[in-house]
């Protein structure tokens, strides 16, 4: 039983706007991510720092190495992704969307990438959010209904958050290496 399941986003293409990325587990391909705009932070920076670099809502979170959790947005009243310890940055998820405008620092996955956006970001969200359950909860059936009930949105929050918490295996955990 493997008890880490490791991310590793390369990000390749830069704008004034937003950043691209490319994102592989083990390996393979799995999605784009965009983010907002690169400007060269990481997280080994003190918070002064960052503070002196970031621009709220319009800078991507630091080069480095993160732990992500799924937990329960206040904000959007379903489970999401969650990069722990973004210094400078709170609350940054993984979450669906296509635009800059749809991210205030967050991770939107796309199955296709274009010009300051990535398309198809349901799909590439869900195949990315099984792949995490399935490792936290090493249940494939167990991932899968987890997905289907996420996409009922906040009306199946509260049962996905029963079932994902009584199926989730102690020190299972998944961490993203974000490069250049």
């Amino acid at each position: 039983m493997k008890n880490e399941l490791h991310v590793n986003q390369k990000r390749n293409l830069f704008s004034e706007k937003t950043t691209i990325s490319d994102v592989e587990i083990e390996g393979k391909f799995i999605c784009y991510f965009l983010e907002d705009r690169d400007r060269g932070l990481n997280n080994s920076m003190e918070l002064a720092q960052v503070k002196k670099i970031k621009v709220p809502k319009e800078t991507c979170i630091g080069y480095g190495s993160y732990e992500i959790d799924i937990t329960l947005s206040q904000r959007f009243g379903v489970w999401l992704p969650l990069l722990l310890n973004t210094i400078g940055f709170g609350g940054i998820r993984q979450h669906k969307g296509n635009t800059e405008h749809d991210t205030e620092g967050c991770q939107l996955p796309g199955n296709k990438k274009g010009v300051d956006s990535v398309s198809d970001s349901t799909g590439a969200f869900y195949k990315l959010l099984f792949i995490y359950l399935n490792h936290l909860t090493l249940n494939t059936t167990v991932a899968g209904q987890l997905v289907d009930l996420h996409k009922t949105g906040k009306a199946g929050a509260e049962d996905f958050g029963k079932i994902f918490t009584k199926n989730r295996v102690a020190g299972q955990k998944i961490f993203i290496t974000i490069v250049k």
